[in-house]
Parts: structure tokens; C-alpha cells; sequence
């Protein structure tokens, strides 16, 4: 059973705040949370419950909490994020130099093959010290700002359109590349 409360959702203004002070009324989250409709939302959710049957649910709260993420998401730091990255940049490098092909002598070097060594070098060991984490991060990140070195120069070379990367979400929560379609883009300009 689910007894809906009269008095509604609280305001966020009137939000305790443990340092003091008050949230202004300007604020992004107060003004969308203006926008919400508290009310469809309880009344669905009372439709769940039975009206005869059990016990009356306890005051439910809404709470959000930004300190809660999902674990997949890595640190800026992490090796395999930056090859992904470069990788990444590698396939935007390849769409790009195809609109561009006739106007530039030749594609873009990469180095994917010594930049893919490097990275397996240190992925593939059990538990590298820091000295190498360090190298290979480094290594890595001058791999992508090369690359995107090179995306700026084609672009500025006439190329407009990139590559869309849709990732779609698996069962086991891991994330892969579903499909690639193209995309319009505006040019950079900087």
C-alpha cells in the first residue's frame, strides 16, 4: 500500500547546506527541478503498489548524489584510456585525409604500429613499476597530440566531416563500438 503525501516535493531552496549559506535561485539544478513534474512522477509510482494490500510504504525520499559513479569510468591517467584515445584520433585522421586526399601530398604519419607496441609493452605486464607507467603515459599522450595536430591541419586543409562512434551498452555493462555512421561538422576555426 502507498499513501501519497499532500505536501509535495521539497524546494531546493530550503536545501540544508552543512556550510552554511543558501542555494540561489539562479542555480541550474533549482531551475530544472522547477521544470520536473513531481507529481506524474509520485502518482506512477503509487500505481505500483496495491491499495488494500500490506503495509503503508515508508516517506520515500529522493536523494541525489553526485559522489555515486558507475566503475567503468577511469582514471584521466589510465594507459588504456590514452589508447583508446589515440586510436580514436586515428580513425578520424583516416576519414579526414579521404575528403582531403587530393590536396595533400601525403596521409598524416600516425606511427600506429610503434604507438600500439608501446602500449601493449606495458599493458601486457603483471605490475609495472612507476618509472614505466610514467614513460608509457607520456609516450601515449605524445602519440594523441600528435594526431591531433594533424586533424587541426586537416581540417584547416578543407576537411569538414568526422566520424560519428555510436557505443552501445552490453548486458554484462561493458561498453563496445556498435556502428559507425558519418556526421556533418562544422569546420574548426582557430
Amino acid at each position: 500500500m502507498y499513501r501519497q503525501s499532500p505536501t509535495g516535493q521539497l524546494s531546493f531552496e530550503n536545501f540544508y547546506l552543512p556550510f552554511g549559506g543558501k542555494l540561489s535561485g539562479e542555480n541550474r539544478w533549482i531551475r530544472l527541478s522547477e521544470l520536473v513534474p513531481w507529481e506524474t512522477f509520485e502518482s506512477e509510482y503509487a500505481e505500483q503498489f496495491s491499495q488494500g494490500q500490506g503495509a503503508p510504504a515508508n516517506q520515500g525520499k529522493l536523494l541525489l548524489d553526485a559522489t555515486v559513479a558507475p566503475a567503468d569510468i577511469r582514471y584521466p591517467t589510465d594507459i588504456k584510456l590514452l589508447n583508446e584515445a589515440r586510436e580514436q584520433t586515428e580513425i578520424a585522421i583516416d576519414a579526414l585525409y579521404k575528403q582531403v586526399k587530393e590536396q595533400l601530398p601525403k596521409k598524416p604519419r600516425t606511427y600506429r604500429r610503434e604507438a600500439r607496441t608501446a602500449y601493449l609493452q606495458i599493458a601486457k605486464q603483471r605490475k609495472p613499476n612507476r618509472k614505466k607507467i610514467r614513460k608509457a603515459l607520456r609516450q601515449q599522450l605524445a602519440y594523441v597530440r600528435r594526431n591531433l595536430a594533424h586533424i587541426d591541419s586537416l581540417i584547416a586543409a578543407g576537411a569538414i566531416q568526422l566520424l560519428e562512434v555510436a557505443i552501445d551498452p552490453n548486458v554484462d555493462g561493458k561498453s563496445k563500438l556498435d556502428h559507425v555512421s558519418e556526421m556533418k561538422c562544422a569546420p574548426f576555426v582557430g
